[in-house]
This record gives C-alpha cells, sequence and structure tokens, in this order.
C-alpha cells in the first residue's frame, strides 16, 4: 500500500502549499498520501519539505524521509546522503 510520494521540486515551499494538497487528495490516492518535495542540493545534500494527510506542512515525517533517501539513491541522484527539512540536517543511510 502506498502511503508516501516522493516528488522532485525545484520551488520546495510553492510545491508543498499548492501541490501537497492536490496530492493528498486526489482520486488516485483514496485513503490519502504523504507527499514528500525533494530538492537535490548536491550528491550529498538533499533538501525537503513534507505534505502529511490530514496535518498539512509538518515537520516530523521520518518514513517519507527514508523513502526520499531511496528513492534518490535508486534514480542515481546522491550516493549517500544528509536530508535538510525545517528542522537539522539528518542522516539515514540505506545499505542495499
Amino acid at each position: 500500500m502506498l502511503s508516501n510520494y516522493v516528488a522532485s521540486a525545484r520551488r520546495l515551499a510553492t510545491c508543498s502549499a499548492k501541490v501537497g494538497p492536490l496530492f493528498e487528495c486526489d482520486a488516485a490516492f483514496p485513503k490519502k498520501i504523504n507527499t514528500e518535495f525533494v530538492q537535490v542540493i548536491s550528491r550529498t545534500h538533499l533538501k525537503m519539505k513534507v505534505w502529511e494527510r490530514g496535518a498539512g506542512p509538518t515537520l516530523a515525517c521520518g518514513t517519507g524521509t527514508c523513502a526520499l533517501v531511496v528513492a534518490a539513491i535508486l534514480n542515481n541522484h546522491v550516493d549517500r546522503c544528509d536530508v535538510v527539512r525545517w528542522m537539522p540536517v539528518i542522516c539515514p543511510h540505506w545499505n542495499r
């Protein structure tokens, strides 16, 4: 069951505020969905904003952060990375 969707974005604030609610309530996701918007800063840094179903913009989304790192690695955007959210940098690691 898909509960997180990772979207690449150049303008994180705009995407999170405008696109987040559209994804959350889209018919493709009948149980609603959390969306992580990501900007690739470098091969080692990602910047992330989260739209959480039922809550809107949120600071807490560990599952989404992990989904973001795996998606970025699988799509060859990063090797290993730090993720910058609203709060301090977090450093999840994934071993394939």
